[in-house]
């Protein structure tokens, strides 16, 4: 009974069908208060309440899944469970919803004991230290944000890594040191075939548009756009066209798109069977031919794209 009820509250979860998850889930946990003394029963009930408070988390009701993330840590320490692993999730799952509520002091408190596991992995770490130092920035403690981003870069050299380390050290009048940390992120390789390189460099270039840093906005939008093709991550390319295309706008530099257009008539004749790629590069044609007062191009386009269906 508890495995089957178990196995599907999972399945319900993994799902984001976090009430129906919480019914099987709540039938687990309520049979092993039933039944208080099995040995078995002390692990499974420890692991049922954290994943019980993970949907609430997902439903955002924080002070709910507090209250079972506190009870996961209590039963794990009066049952004396060793399993790291475990723990560790429970403590990252505290310091993160504290944070969220905005009980900063408590939240370090809960992420530093999750630090100090001894099988804690480089990913792992990242995801505590990223909270942290989040913390340390939104209290204007700006060193000791830097100092938490200089633990991180050990292990995890990345744009954004750098970046926010360029921006708390601009922060503290630290100029050469902020130059210092936008060079080693515009210098870094590309050799991530999964969307979170060309995802984090579209973000980079987004932070460094709002700051006015239009040519290192419109690098990251360009290494973005070569990591989309290299790794042929079509549903990228109109995002990473759109972006050199606002940065362009915005640096009055828009007849340099040119450079771009007859790459995109490419992937409208490679993608053409794609709806929503071929609308969304059409668009955007469009508002390329519209800025430059050149709507015979947008005819010949539309010519383009009825002979390509």
């Amino acid at each position: 009974m508890i495995k089957i009820n178990r196995e599907i509250g999972e399945n319900e979860y993994k799902e984001n069908n976090c009430n129906l998850a919480l019914k099987y889930l709540q039938i687990v946990l309520d049979f092993i208060l039933e039944h208080p003394f099995s040995e078995e029963f002390k692990f499974i009930e420890v692991e049922v309440l954290n994943r019980i408070g993970s949907c609430y988390y997902k439903l955002e009701n924080f002070e709910i899944c507090m209250d079972y993330f506190k009870r996961a840590y209590e039963r794990y320490e009066v049952y004396h469970i060793n399993d790291e692993e475990l723990l560790g999730r429970i403590l990252y799952n505290i310091g993160l919803t504290i944070y969220i509520i905005g009980r900063y002091d408590e939240a370090i408190y809960y992420l530093n004991e999750a630090l100090k596991l001894k099988n804690i992995n480089n990913q792992e770490k990242t995801k505590i230290n990223i909270i942290k130092a989040n913390i340390y920035h939104n209290t204007e403690r700006y060193l000791e944000a830097l100092e938490v981003y200089e633990e991180i870069e050990k292990y995890e050299k990345s744009y954004l890594v750098y970046y926010n380390m360029s921006i708390i050290s601009g922060k503290l009048g630290l100029e050469d040191k902020s130059g210092e940390y936008l060079n080693k992120s515009m210098n870094l390789q590309l050799d991530d075939n999964s969307e979170l390189t060309t995802n984090t460099l579209l973000q980079l270039s987004y932070m460094y548009s709002q700051n006015k840093k239009l040519r290192e906005a419109l690098i990251c939008s360009e290494k973005a756009l070569i990591n989309a093709r290299k790794f042929y991550q079509v549903d990228k390319y109109v995002e990473c066209y759109q972006s050199i295309f606002e940065i362009l706008k915005s640096m009055k530099k828009i007849e340099r798109f040119e450079e771009y257009v007859e790459d995109i008539l490419y992937e409208i004749d490679i993608y053409h069977e794609n709806y929503k790629i071929l609308y969304n590069i059409t668009l955007l044609l469009f508002q390329y031919t519209s800025e430059i007062s050149k709507l015979d191009i947008g005819l010949n386009i539309i010519n383009k794209i009825k002979g390509g269906i």
